[in-house]
């Protein structure tokens, strides 16, 4: 088989009943030139059995078995046996709207003055129940011009499904997923990936459904795992701080993942910050102050009580994370 201009990675584990659609999602393109990995990653159920079915009737499509390992394995074990000249990781209970999205995406590619290493478009969200159009919301993203937010830019960034990786690019740098890592693997990945200073592509729209199952979402309830995966998250996010603030290059996907790591740090203090030390709360406090202009961030306390303040937070949240709303609340805050 000749070397295909996309590679299409798809980490499989214990999704028998789901992955038939999204690999006839797959199949549907009017864009030809693919190849999907299916990783088995150790599955339990017959997804070698379902994929199998694919396999023997089209060659583009390969499955490849390993000791379950976990998401961030399967990933770079299938980025392994990737020709592609782009990457695509694709989870396996998502799938694609469109039969035009790949034609697109390789269409934007072809028109830029250079090639780009990283391509973020936007996307649809679904539930698990259904695939029907009525039940997707389109999420498209709003692209940042001269160091201004997109107010939708952030909830596009630390993903891995609405992107497209230059294999080149990847290889050259060495950016492979850190294994053992839970919930948190795309935004570690990316934190490393923006330091190496990417060209970037922004396409607004996207056709790619991600399906959001219940058990994805923070506000089920509370979960004794969670804290310790949010406590990692804060340590990359605080990562992510120290380096935009040592001369980093602040272009438009430093920008988004700067307000995106803010975000995220008050996010998860609000929902665990219990659970963390006072002198360790104190030490992440002083790391979002950093990000923000000094006249609104002169109070300690203001900042702890935006964290821990209920209708704030939820005020953030409505307005889909405007950093404006966010540094004008922080003020308001801090003048009470």
């Amino acid at each position: 088989m000749a070397k295909p201009e996309l590679s299409i990675i798809m980490p499989s584990y214990n999704v028998a009943s789901l992955i038939p659609r999204a690999i006839r999602s797959v199949l549907a393109q009017s864009f030809r030139d693919w190849e999907l990995i299916v990783v088995d990653d150790g599955s339990p159920d017959n997804l070698h059995e379902a994929v199998k079915t694919f396999v023997v009737k089209d060659k583009r499509i390969r499955l490849v078995t390993k000791p379950n390992g976990g998401l961030s394995d399967a990933r770079n074990f299938g980025l392994s046996f990737a020709k592609g000249t782009y990457i695509h990781f694709f989870d396996p209970d998502d799938y694609i709207y469109s039969s035009g999205w790949y034609d697109s995406i390789f269409e934007e590619i072809k028109s830029s003055a250079i090639a780009p290493d990283v391509i973020i478009t936007g996307y649809y969200v679904g539930d698990e129940t259904t695939d029907q159009d009525t039940h997707i919301i389109h999420r498209p993203l709003s692209v940042p011009f001269g160091g201004r937010f997109g107010e939708k830019c952030i909830s596009h960034v630390c993903y891995a499904w609405n992107k497209f990786f230059r294999r080149e690019f990847l290889l050259v740098n060495n950016l492979q997923y850190e294994k053992g890592l839970s919930h948190i693997e795309d935004a570690e990945f990316m934190s490393r990936v923006v330091k190496y200073k990417p060209a970037i592509k922004f396409i607004r729209d996207g056709e790619y459904v991600y399906v959001q199952r219940a058990e994805q979402t923070l506000s089920k309830g509370f979960d004794p795992k969670l804290v310790d995966i949010s406590k990692r998250r804060i340590g990359i996010d605080v990562r992510l701080v120290e380096f935009f603030n040592t001369g980093a290059k602040h272009d438009a996907l430093v920008d988004c993942l700067k307000t995106s790591a803010t975000i995220s740090i008050t996010n998860r203090l609000y929902y665990y910050g219990r659970h963390f030390s006072s002198e360790k709360r104190h030490e992440i406090l002083d790391n979002i102050r950093t990000m923000l202009p000094a006249r609104f961030t002169s109070s300690r306390r203001g900042l702890m009580n935006l964290i821990f303040d209920s209708s704030i937070y939820w005020s953030i949240k409505a307005r889909q994370y405007r950093l404006t709303d966010f540094v004008q609340r922080i003020r308001l805050t801090i003048h009470k």
